[in-house]
């Protein structure tokens, strides 16, 4: 074999080897990765059946699971790049996370979810006397201590939410005005119930009306309440209270 011969072999080896390394630096710079991590609440409790979606910024794929009875997800075959992650449990409000993703990149990302707003609604009737949704009769107030509260037991598992109970009650007056011209309409008012059960921060989120507004305001700031509680521990948490006035019947 001469020498230019072994010239032209060492010359192909050398360029086939080159473009090995190329595919396997191609393949390295497109492998794949994968993110793992817990869900959590807002006391630090891990929440099972969370539905967990991460979608690509660019491509739009969009990759969904739910978490395991232990709060953990796990979501493989991700191309690198920049993604939105949204947890999603009803009682929460959604959460976001944005991730970055590198070639095969294992991240591991936790996520927590506040509790969303609780919400209450009061029908106040123009015949009859203000009344709640349920049709019950106005509330008397009562005493902390007269409320029941479930027994509970500490757990690493959350997701364990009481409600806020009404433990005293002023109800909303239909302005006179509007009741005698049979006008009709609603108050949304939020804020927020802090450690002595009263609901601080009030606002009108929306009225028909602003006299509405103004009764609804005037009643719901003498109310008070139980907090609530998430895997057993006290919380302060969102308000909305929906005021709906009705026509007499």
């Amino acid at each position: 074999m001469d020498a230019f011969t072994n010239y032209v072999i060492r010359l192909v080896a050398a360029l086939v080897a080159a473009a090995m390394l190329c595919v396997a630096a191609a393949r390295a710079q497109t492998a794949p990765g994968r993110v793992s991590g817990n869900a959590l609440d807002q006391v630090g409790g891990l929440l099972p059946y969370v539905k967990v979606a991460v979608t690509n910024r660019r491509s739009m794929a969009h990759h969904e699971v739910r978490t395991d009875q232990a709060g953990r997800f796990e979501i493989e075959g991700l191309a690198p790049g920049d993604y939105l992650l949204e947890a999603d449990r009803s009682g929460f409000v959604t959460a976001h996370e944005s991730l970055t993703i590198g070639p095969g990149e294992h991240l591991h990302q936790d996520v927590t979810l506040n509790v969303a707003p609780f919400e209450e609604l009061i029908i106040v009737a123009g015949s009859d006397a203000p009344r709640d949704a349920d049709g019950g009769n106005d509330r008397t107030d009562r005493s902390p201590d007269d409320v029941r509260v479930a027994w509970c037991e500490p757990s690493a598992i959350g997701g364990e939410l009481d409600r806020p109970v009404q433990i005293r009650n002023a109800p909303p007056r239909y302005p006179q005005r509007l009741r005698d011209a049979g006008i009709t309409g609603s108050a949304v008012v939020g804020g927020r119930l802090s450690g002595d059960g009263l609901l601080t921060g009030l606002r009108v989120l929306r009225a028909s009306h602003s006299d509405l507004a103004a009764a609804s305001l005037a009643a719901i700031e003498q109310w008070r309440w139980t907090l609530p509680r998430l895997d057993c521990v006290p919380i302060e948490a969102s308000l909305t209270v929906t005021v709906e006035f009705r026509a007499a019947r």
